[in-house]
């Protein structure tokens, strides 16, 4: 039986006895994951230092991939091999499927941990820290953390974590309490304006050219409280673009005067598509990625879904939105 625990999980009473552990995130990692992941594998190297680490991602974006630099991260298994660990602590994952490709070493641990945010979680681990109402999951794992084992290398990851998940402390998520973790860790010196820029603010040419040319083709929806776009395999291979870039448009559809609700799919193999969703105040994305068997947060949400007409889907989105505005249950 899982115990579940709201607050904290003592990362020290967790490695007791612990030779062997084992790091994941979830698919297409975001600063979030990536922050939470390696900002745990060097805190777990300060304390423990005579355990053996081992990260579990997959296609690390350019961004933010200097934070894994040097560390032993696994992006591929021999789901013939499994390696076993005595600890796996899964992060900012909102159920098991989402670890991807390092599902089977969550299983083959002997006991697992799941630190995480998303309001879908089911607290599927051995043991559950699991906050709806934290801006991130670095957030929880500053709280974790012994203050005075915070380094420039650990501050700079949560940091990293903490502003991506929070739209650069623009999103409802960014609580009195976020504001004071940040300003914590950059008194360790961080360069919060540089890393804010060269990690959120600066893209590829690549990128710039997805996002415009979503956005040309965007669609308004319920008189403009919604907008929506697609980009197929196609399209986005025309752009020469990589999947890493469609990050970021759906936010800057979002930021459309008038809108409450953004929808973007794109088209990640023939008939794959990625729902990303994001809202302001008046709709509830994670009710609505639900439909499509998704999940996330109230005002951030996605899913995977199998179809061949994409539009159909927007259609069925803007309905979902619809009901919620003209009920106002969000």
């Amino acid at each position: 039986m899982s115990e579940s625990a709201n607050n904290l999980i003592n990362i020290g009473a967790q490695l007791k006895d612990v030779q062997s552990v084992a790091i994941g995130g979830h698919v297409h990692p975001d600063g979030d994951c990536v922050g939470a992941v390696t900002g745990l594998y060097r805190y777990i190297r300060k304390i423990k230092p005579e355990v053996a680490v081992d990260l579990y991602l997959k296609k690390i974006p350019d961004a933010y991939a200097f934070l894994g630099e040097g560390m032993p991260i696994c992006d591929d298994i021999d789901e013939e091999a499994v390696p076993e660990y005595d600890l796996f602590f899964c992060l900012d994952c909102g159920d098991a499927g989402r670890l991807g490709f390092a599902r089977p070493v969550l299983e083959h641990a002997r006991r697992t941990v799941s630190i995480d945010h998303h309001i879908s979680n089911p607290e599927f681990a051995d043991v559950n820290r699991v906050e709806a109402d934290a801006s991130s999951t670095c957030e929880m794992l500053f709280e974790e953390f012994d203050p005075a084992l915070i380094d420039r290398e650990i501050a700079t990851a949560l940091f990293i974590g903490i502003s991506h998940d929070t739209g650069i402390f623009r999103y409802s998520s960014a609580s009195p309490k976020t504001f004071r973790i940040a300003a914590a860790l950059m008194e360790t010196g961080i360069d919060a304006s540089g890393l804010i820029t060269e990690t959120y603010s600066v893209k590829a040419v690549e990128q710039q050219r997805a996002m415009a040319d979503a956005l040309i083709r965007a669609k308004i929806y319920d008189d403009g409280r919604m907008i929506a776009s697609t980009m197929s395999v196609v399209q986005r291979v025309a752009l020469q673009a990589k999947p890493e870039h469609m990050d970021g448009i759906v936010e800057q559809m979002r930021d459309t005067r008038g809108v409450e609700c953004a929808a973007f799919l794109h088209e990640t193999r023939s008939g794959r598509w990625k729902l990303s969703l994001r809202s302001h105040k008046s709709v509830d994305v994670q009710k609505i990625a639900a439909y499509f068997d998704g999940g996330g947060h109230v005002r951030a949400a996605g899913a995977m879904i199998e179809t061949e007409e994409p539009e159909k889907i927007l259609s069925e989105i803007a309905d979902l939105v619809s009901r919620q505005l003209e009920t106002g249950q969000s």
